[in-house]
């Protein structure tokens, strides 16, 4: 047998099977990539701002939870006044 010859169904360096890199570079795996880069960066940038609005709603409800709090402990104490002025005066 030949060299140059296929032994079976192997690869060989000497026939169009054989994997190679080729050194030039095709436009549309340059644009392909390009766009994914794009896309990553674009989706990136919208989570960057779905994550601030969140942390401002966060932020705007421990506010709130502070206010609602303070709020139920005056009326807390208002209560607590009000049963000892009942309690005295049944007594």
């Amino acid at each position: 047998m030949n060299q140059h010859e296929n032994e079976g169904n192997k690869p060989t360096r000497f026939n169009q099977d054989y994997w190679h890199l080729d050194k030039r570079l095709n436009v549309g795996h340059i644009l392909t990539t390009l766009t994914i880069v794009f896309a990553f960066f674009v989706w990136a940038n919208k989570i960057d701002a779905r994550i601030t609005t969140l942390e401002i709603r966060q932020a705007a409800n421990i506010d709130t939870s502070r206010e609602i709090k303070g709020q139920l402990i005056l009326l807390n104490d208002k209560l607590d006044k009000l049963l000892v002025k009942l309690y005295e005066n049944k007594k």
